[in-house]
């Protein structure tokens, strides 16, 4: 595998900014993954009539992740208006890298930067979410996960949730190194937090590089080797950066060798009553209580679900409501519209079916006109979703 790295590339990052150094380090990263791009689009193109450079540098490198969120946010989370966008930013991508000019790589890269200049201002200005925000334990971020795919084939409920921990760049803290003890030390506060904190999370999870790595492997994590896992988040990539805070060398040396980065990243977890028994401390574990879900609630929750679902059919499959729709709602979906009494909003949900009937499904899936149900239902169901147990 051959590829003209910028004459930036080969120097030592020197400064003492840890940003500075982070910016850095990912474009360093960004011509690497435009590097390994090109490689797959190579082998692609002798099997496939048409690939397209742009996807793979979107599902198989972390070259556009800042993009692809920027570009979301700054749409008001808007998934049609996010994919027409970025539509146009990828087909200028790919015409660049068909031109195959000298200077393609910097072309690309320039576009690139443009388009996160473009969708900048609006999208810094929005409030950021607090739900999922990252926490700290020792040299770990962590953040409450409040679902995982396909958790029934893990054996969870998907209802379900997580603890998701990521261990910190080594670069963003001088300080930090790959010390078993710190990482320990990390381990137990994590363990306090979550039983004072979060007792209702089922399981601790990773996705990362690292849990293809021999010396994390200690730590028990049971790895799930047949999960899907994307590799194009920045941490997947955070592989080819040293404990000092530059290019690892000899993992840059295997991807060109190999045409593969030397780990994937995976998915890992710990079931929460073993993460404590091994991390939280003695005297803590009598008076922890977990929350697991209530089997009332979820029956009750199927119920519900599955009259919405039918609901929505049944918007979708006519054009116009019946006569007498009060009494057809009741008849043919009780649970749901004894929820709806109960929450004090029956009349408004009449009245936003009867302005439904008709629309497609995508219409209703697009549009808000449940918003202040869902707002409700979402309201209701977080009452007796648990029950304690002793850990």
């Amino acid at each position: 595998m051959s590829y003209n790295f910028s004459s930036e590339f080969n120097r030592p990052i020197i400064t003492e900014s840890v940003k500075e150094r982070q910016d850095k380090l990912e474009h360093k990263i960004a011509e690497i993954g435009i590097f390994y791009a090109d490689h797959l689009y190579q082998s692609k193109k002798e099997t496939e009539p048409k690939p397209k450079f742009s996807e793979i540098l979107e599902q198989e490198t972390a070259v556009l992740s800042q993009l692809k969120n920027r570009v979301y946010t700054y749409f008001e989370d808007d998934q049609k208006k996010t994919d027409e966008t970025l539509r146009v930013i990828y087909d200028e991508i790919d015409s660049l890298y068909q031109a195959q000019a000298d200077n393609w790589q910097e072309l690309i890269f320039k576009k690139i930067q443009q388009a996160m200049d473009q969708y900048e201002k609006k999208s810094d200005e929005k409030e950021i979410p607090t739900e999922g925000a990252k926490e700290k334990a020792g040299m770990l971020e962590f953040n409450l996960q409040e679902q995982l795919r396909d958790a029934e084939k893990l054996g969870f409920d998907i209802h379900d949730q997580f603890i998701q921990i990521h261990f910190e760049d080594f670069y963003k803290n001088k300080d930090a190194s790959f010390d078993l003890e710190k990482i320990n030390d990390s381990l137990r506060e994590l363990a306090k937090q979550i039983a004072q904190k979060y007792p209702q999370a089922r399981a601790v999870i990773g996705i990362s590089w690292l849990l293809e790595h021999p010396l994390v492997s200690y730590l028990e994590f049971k790895t799930v080797p047949d999960y899907k896992v994307y590799q194009n988040d920045f941490s997947t990539w955070a592989q080819f950066v040293d404990r000092n805070g530059q290019i690892n060398q000899k993992r840059l040396d295997y991807l060109k060798e190999h045409g593969r980065p030397p780990y994937r990243s995976t998915l890992g977890y710990i079931p929460v009553e073993d993460f404590l028994q091994k991390y939280l401390p003695e005297e803590m574990k009598k008076e922890v209580k977990l929350k697991i879900l209530n089997p009332a609630w979820k029956e009750k929750r199927q119920r519900i679900t599955v009259e919405a679902a039918a609901l929505k059919k049944d918007l979708s499959g006519h054009a116009a409501p019946p006569a007498n729709l009060d009494r057809h709602l009741n008849k043919e979906y009780p649970q749901l519209m004894e929820l709806f009494r109960s929450t004090g909003v029956n009349q408004e949900a009449v009245e936003m079916a009867r302005g439904a009937y008709g629309k497609s499904m995508e219409e209703l899936d697009s549009s808000n006109i449940f918003r202040p149900l869902e707002e409700k239902l979402k309201e209701y169901f977080s009452q007796d979703k648990y029950i304690e147990k002793p850990l």
